[in-house]
Formats: structure tokens, sequence, C-alpha cells
């Protein structure tokens, strides 16, 4: 057919477009689940022979940590302190050591996953323990213990849990199992990794519907040689190259995602 110029066929390859992508996000739940973060909220850390106001900068450094990780929905201490209700005072009755009594409070915030910890010292160190705790079993689904020399060093420690809880670094050795193999973890416990295979399934499906149209104008281009004809298959033939393209690299982000995303 020769090497087609590009002008004609636009709209039509327009509405097949949208068309595939309107089916996709509709009838793929990843996707759809992918657009809404989960709530997390960070209850302040329980303060263990230090300074309040220094557990206080810790805590807010771990929350904003977390939150600009953009995971989550992140509701901070002081959103938390704003809120009325029987929580605040489960949390000054002692229930910060008690997962049940804590995914009740997380409840009441109407939050999918909830942190809290410590802040102590042991000797001549600093001791920060952090867990992050899945609302709807009680369970503890990740945790990380930073110790440091001095309390210049807490900063880096709690920027360091937040990224473990998110699972965007390895667990430490001495993690138990049930936060090694937790799923609340790393990208490949994501939606992003079916978000991408998905995106690449419709790339790939868009590809192969524009190469049939191709041949269909080719053919009637051999019958009928005309402007109109040449410029549209130019279209198909051009779009069909970039979606498979683009198919190709999704499929191997989406690998990429599933073998390294972390999290276990």
């Amino acid at each position: 057919m020769g090497l087609w110029y590009v002008l004609g066929g636009r709209s039509r390859l327009m509405r097949r477009a949208l068309l595939f992508t309107a089916l996709f996000l509709v009838l793929n739940p990843s996707a759809r689940a992918a657009e809404k973060r989960l709530r997390l909220a960070v209850l302040a850390l329980k303060a263990e022979g230090v300074e309040s106001t220094l557990a206080d900068t810790v805590d807010e450094t771990l929350t904003a940590d977390l939150g600009r990780a953009g995971k989550y929905e992140v509701i901070g201490r002081s959103e938390i302190e704003a809120m009325a209700g029987f929580q605040s005072e489960r949390l000054k009755l002692g229930c910060t050591g008690d997962t049940a009594c804590l995914a009740e409070i997380g409840g009441a915030l109407g939050v999918d996953r909830l942190v809290f910890g410590s802040l102590g010292r042991a000797g001549s160190l600093y001791v920060l323990n952090t867990k992050l705790l899945e609302i709807s079993k009680a369970k503890v689904i990740a945790r990380d213990t930073e110790t440091v020399s001095s309390a210049d060093g807490l900063i880096a420690a709690a920027s360091r849990s937040a990224q473990i809880l998110l699972g965007d670094l390895p667990v430490p050795l001495g993690a138990t199992a049930e936060a090694t193999s937790s799923p609340g973890g790393g990208l490949r416990h994501t939606a992003w990794p079916w978000v991408t295979l998905g995106f690449a399934a419709l790339a790939g499906g868009a590809g192969a519907v524009c190469g049939y149209e191709n041949q269909q104008t080719y053919q009637q281009y051999q019958a009928n040689p005309t402007p109109s004809l040449q410029s549209q298959g130019n279209t198909y033939q051009l779009t069909q190259g970039i979606l498979y393209g683009v198919a190709g690299a999704a499929l191997l982000v989406s690998v990429g995602l599933l073998v390294f995303g972390g999290g276990g």
C-alpha cells in the first residue's frame, strides 16, 4: 500500500479510542480502585522516658512523610484531636497497645489503616517503634524499629520508618513474619501493576482494531484510489504502530512493578 499521508480518519479513530477508554475504566475494578486512596490515621507517638515535645516533632515528621508519598489520605494528630467522640477518651485510657481497641478507634475515625507507636530511651539510645494496623482485620500488617544514638537522628529515623511502613524500603532484619508477609506494602501489592497491564491490553486491542481498519481501507483504496482513503489508511497505520509501542512499554512497566515493586 506504501506510506500513507497523515491527514484524515481522525474523528472516527478518536471515537473508537474514547469508547475503548470508557469501557476499560468502567469494567476494570483495579483502575477504579487505584483512583481512590486509602485513608490513614496517624496517632500521636507515646513518649516513654523522653520529652513530649520531642515525640510530637517526630510524630509530625512521620505524618508528613506518610502523606507526602501520596499513597494514603492521611489524618494527623491535629485532625484526630479535633474530632469529638469516644476515641479520644479511649486513647487517654491507654488504648494505644491494644489492636482490637485501636481498630475500634480507627473505625470510628472512618479510616482504613492506622499508624501508632512510641518513642523512648534504652540507655543512651533513642528507640522509635511504629506499627501499621489494618482496621478491617484488627491486625498489624507492618512494623518497624529505628534506633539512633542522638536526638538529631530521629528525623531521619522517622522518614525511614515511614518508607518501611509504606513498603518503599525492605523490611529490616528481625522484623516479624507477620509484617514480612503483609499484603499492605509495596507496589506489587497495589492495583498499579494490574492497571498498567490492563492499559497494555487496551492499547494492544486498539492497535489491532487500527490494523483491521487499515486493511479494510487498503482494500477500498485498491478499488478506488482516492486521497481521502489514502489519508485514512495512513492515520490507521501510524496509530497502530504507536499503540503497539505503548502496549509494549506498559507491559514492561507492569512486569517491573510485579517483580521489583517491593513489599515482600
